[in-house]
């Protein structure tokens, strides 16, 4: 054949389904909210979508993306909107790691409401990759928390290679840092919905 499809054809049929299975990805993955736990949401950056947000409970934003987003947040509608600037698809150096998960980690316990939206600015590489380690960190097992984030956010990308090598120590690392730090200064449990 020559490359054509006939329109009505079941090769155009197959190809339209494919295509409206691609938008609604795409509409999925930059226009929602997705919560892993009931305490941690995932997502892209919220442009002009901050009242959404609120409705949803968010009492705390923590951008991980490219920092000239962050001062364009509303911040008189949350309790706290910080962020802490990661390259995207380059290794997280561990102490930008453990200054975002500390970060997280004092949100989550501000007290015992408080609901944080991890963001960055497309919801895929960044944002997941924090989620995971931080849930790595309260002694989660990477695997679970691979399955958990991309089970939440279907385009997320936990575990990513570029951000966390495998031959990288940010892994070992983050459950020290968890052992050490965030394990012991914080009784409240996460309620993680698996």
């Amino acid at each position: 054949m020559n490359g054509i499809i006939k329109i009505g054809s079941l090769e155009h049929q197959a190809y339209m389904a494919g295509l409206k299975s691609d938008i609604a990805c795409f509409k999925h993955s930059f226009g929602t909210i997705d919560w892993v736990t009931q305490r941690i949401a995932l997502g892209p950056y919220p442009f002009n979508r901050e009242h959404e947000l609120v409705q949803e409970g968010v009492t705390h934003t923590l951008n991980v993306g490219d920092g000239t987003y962050h001062p364009l947040f509303r911040k008189d509608i949350f309790k706290e909107v910080a962020g802490i600037h990661i390259y995207d698809l380059r290794e997280i150096p561990v102490t930008t790691a453990k200054e975002a998960l500390s970060k997280l980690h004092q949100m989550l316990h501000t007290d015992r409401d408080s609901k944080v939206y991890v963001h960055c600015s497309a919801g895929q590489n960044r944002s997941p990759n924090i989620l995971w380690l931080y849930l790595i960190a309260l002694g989660l097992a990477p695997q679970d928390g691979i399955q958990l984030i991309s089970t939440a956010r279907l385009d997320a990308i936990p575990g990513h290679q570029l951000l966390v090598p495998r031959n990288s120590k940010l892994i070992e690392e983050a459950q020290r840092f968890g052992k050490e730090t965030l394990q012991t200064f914080y009784a409240p449990v996460l309620n993680i919905k698996i």
